[in-house]
């Protein structure tokens, strides 16, 4: 087999490169960041020039992190060119890049689901806040940055959230979902699926909010834990059996091709598992905590890539925990341009990694370039061990205005 391709500039795709340089194989990192100290190319490659670049540099698998590209059909453009691709095609993408498509297909399955409304006229959406039984769910139909949803209270935070959503995201708020918000604990769950076969990964838990006991605002994600240490086996059968082997068929009878990753938000309700949300592609922070403890990754990117059977995972035994370090401002407004000084005392463990995201270079010394900095990853037999891990590191990181939660993992 020849090299691989990792496609993205987060933390996400660092942790995605950095477990396969593990596995001894030859990465490449498009566009990679200022942090990422792997071979990268360091810019953004257009479809043309990647498919050039794979075929100089003999890279045979193109992993592609994050949804953007994949929704505007990256990887059909590139399985065209004979490319083995880790990624869905345009349609398997509108799973995440469209939520009225998601709920749509979650409907007309019969997987479970909040209840819905849909809303393109924005006078009849504003109506439906006047008699609503709050607090409900705000959901903008298209890619927003993680910023597009938002749980309200009122009908005065609905409207200061749907001004802001058409202010801030027009193209993806031309539709807008408004669901009924469901109660319980939050679950990311990961399969691998082709088209021929498919198998569950293993799962994680993210902290969406910004600040310690779920406060502030929504984030993409201020840190992450796997596996889920508190899944009784009546659960782990529910999603299963109602939400993992359905989704499956439907995806099967409706023709939707899909080599990648579906990554299922799932709230554990009182009445059972239920579907948030489906995204095309590992979760950040979720993928930090997960990669890095699939031993046998390259195989199984490379089997769902070549629509072969998908081997059993290989999953450590290790817990892992990570802490995102943000920047001041974060997620509106980050302040960004701030040195990050980082001690040489944090890589002398083994159980300790750090995954880079908003960081550039200016020759010697890093910078801070947006909200979400860097993750610090810790690894341990025990929750605990990981957690002190990943925490006691972060005394080794430094960069004005740096912000963190402090609960992640209790």
């Amino acid at each position: 087999m020849g090299s691989i391709l990792v496609i993205g500039s987060g933390a996400r795709e660092h942790a995605i490169a950095w477990r396969l340089k593990k596995e001894g194989k030859d990465v490449f990192l498009s566009p990679g960041n200022g942090g990422t100290s792997l071979s990268w190319i360091n810019k953004i490659l257009s479809k043309d020039d990647i498919e050039s670049f794979c075929r100089v540099t003999g890279v045979d698998l193109i992993v592609v992190g994050p949804e953007k590209p994949l929704t505007e059909g990256i990887a059909d453009f590139l399985r065209s060119k004979g490319f083995w691709v880790f990624g869905p095609g345009k349609e398997g993408a509108k799973l995440e890049g469209s939520k009225v498509f998601a709920k749509s297909f979650m409907k007309r399955n019969n997987l479970p689901t909040a209840d819905f409304v849909i809303y393109e006229d924005e006078g009849s959406l504003i109506k439906h806040f006047d008699n609503c039984k709050y607090p409900v769910v705000i959901k903008a139909d298209g890619l927003a940055a993680g910023k597009g949803v938002v749980v309200v209270h009122e009908k005065e935070e609905a409207v200061e959230a749907i001004n802001f959503l058409k202010n801030n995201f027009p193209e993806a708020s031309k539709y807008i979902i408004v669901e009924e918000c469901l109660v319980g604990k939050e679950l990311s769950l990961f399969v691998l699926i082709n088209d021929k076969d498919h198998v569950v990964l293993d799962n994680a838990r993210d902290y969406k909010r910004l600040n310690d006991f779920d406060e502030g605002p929504n984030t993409g994600g201020m840190g992450s834990y796997s596996p889920v240490d508190d899944l009784p086996e009546f659960q782990i059968n529910k999603i299963q059996n109602n939400i993992v082997e359905p989704t499956i068929r439907a995806l099967r009878k409706e023709n939707i091709s899909y080599q990648g990753v579906l990554y299922f938000g799932i709230m554990l309700t009182k009445e059972g598992p239920s579907i948030l949300e489906f995204n095309c592609r590992f979760g950040d922070p979720e993928a930090q905590v997960l990669v890095p403890r699939i031993l046998n990754f390259s195989e199984l990117l490379y089997a769902v890539a070549k629509n072969e059977r998908i081997p059993e995972p290989k999953i450590s035994n290790k817990k892992a925990l990570s802490v995102v370090l943000a920047a001041k401002g974060y997620p509106n407004n980050p302040e960004v341009g701030k040195m990050i000084n980082i001690d040489g005392k944090i890589f002398e463990d083994e159980d300790v990694a750090i995954f880079y995201a908003g960081v550039t270079r200016d020759k010697n010394n890093l910078f801070t370039s947006s909200g979400r900095v860097l993750n610090v990853v810790g690894m341990g037999n025990t929750f605990e061990e990981a957690r002190n891990k990943a925490y006691n590191s972060i005394k080794y990181i430094n960069f004005e205005g740096m912000h963190f939660r402090r609960d992640i993992g209790l």
